[in-house]
């Protein structure tokens, strides 16, 4: 029975045997939809298992372990002999059993489709939620150990939580550690002395306190340290002006148009003595800068007086040469001019002859000018 090489006999829709070609390369024969066929081995599991090189057009996109019962329900998915990823069937987990790197300046880490914005940090959420991504960092507890503490630094906008009593400040020791520093006395300011912060009274501070200042030294002073004026205002105007180059003090009010008021019985004069002590003079003093000296003699004796002796006011000096006036009050005892006792004068007094004398409750008036 002759036969076409290679040929097979297979019957056909007739029940007739008929010679069948024969397929290509590496092909296999096969029933599929009861007929005989040669096909492609490789197209046959492209639709039906995940081919190395890839798939095209799968019948399916899953691939794993469909088991849900028996001893292996895991999938191990492994690269150079080593676990990367391990789905855990019994837990539920998906465990990264080596590094995960995203690869790339733009691969986004996602939750729940969010991938966050910039700055914002990674929170938990507790068991059974997705994380998530928030610009507040709240530590339910930290613990900070080893020296690597010192060595980096951590930027907050907004600062952290911490316990701290009220009122209480942190400050750096002597161990260069943070210590818990209390709140000085009601009214006390800080200041450093010997390098360490301190509470102070006002009144011990190096500062001027409104309440006064106790133990000032000699070298202390209120003023400036430069060629600059001290200047001293109120209500925001200037008022007293001590000037840095010769320490002339101007006093604003002094200004002006002198007031023309006439001076009230305790009123006095403002005098600087040489060595610049300011101090209130009655107003006597003028005459006593003019060399002149004034006053009023009242005989309050019982009988008629015919020397008297008149002396200067504290602080003037009679001049041997000064020039003396008397005006008698007297209106009937005085029959004689009273003149001055030759040689009377001293610093301090000179003396005056009545030849009539000055009868009780008469008065003579005197003035002294020195040359």
């Amino acid at each position: 029975m002759p036969l076409q090489e290679n040929y097979i006999l297979v019957g056909d829709s007739t029940n007739t045997a008929a010679p069948f070609a024969p397929g290509a390369d590496s092909t296999f024969l096969a029933v599929i939809n009861g007929d005989v066929t040669w096909f492609d081995l490789s197209t046959l599991l492209k639709s039906n298992d995940w081919a190395v090189g890839g798939n095209a057009a799968p019948a399916s996109p899953i691939i794993g372990n469909l088991d849900s019962t028996g001893a292996i329900r895991d999938l191990d998915i492994k690269a150079g002999g080593r676990t990367h990823f391990y789905l855990d069937a019994s837990s539920g987990a998906s465990d990264v059993r080596r590094p995960l790197n995203l690869d790339g300046t733009n691969i986004e880490l996602q939750l729940n489709g969010n991938p966050g914005t910039a700055g914002h940090v990674l929170v938990s959420q507790g068991p059974g939620l997705t994380p998530k991504y928030t610009d507040t960092l709240t530590l339910s507890s930290l613990t900070v150990t080893g020296e690597s503490f010192f060595q980096d630094t951590a930027s907050f906008s907004l600062l952290p939580k911490f316990p701290l009593q009220y009122g209480y400040m942190l400050v750096g020791d002597t161990n260069n550690m943070v210590s818990v520093m209390a709140p000085g006395l009601e009214g006390s300011v800080m200041q450093i002395q010997l390098g360490e912060p301190t509470w102070v009274t006002p009144d011990q501070s190096s500062y001027w306190s409104l309440s006064g200042n106790s133990g000032i030294s000699a070298g202390a002073f209120l003023g400036t340290t430069d060629a600059n004026d001290l200047r001293i205002a109120t209500n925001g105007a200037l008022r007293m002006t001590v000037s840095s180059a010769t320490g002339d003090v101007t006093i604003n009010s002094l200004g002006g148009t002198p007031a023309l008021t006439p001076l009230a019985p305790d009123d006095g004069l403002v005098v600087a003595d040489a060595a610049g002590t300011i101090t209130k003079r009655d107003k006597s003093v003028i005459l006593g800068l003019l060399g002149i000296a004034s006053g009023r003699y009242v005989n309050n004796g019982a009988a008629p007086e015919n020397t008297v002796v008149i002396t200067m006011p504290p602080g003037f000096t009679l001049d041997p040469n000064a020039s003396i006036n008397i005006t008698p009050e007297a209106t009937t005892s005085v029959s004689i001019t009273p003149f001055i006792i030759a040689n009377s004068r001293t610093a301090t007094t000179f003396s005056v002859s009545f030849p009539g004398g000055l009868n009780p409750g008469e008065a003579i008036n005197w003035m002294v000018q020195n040359p």
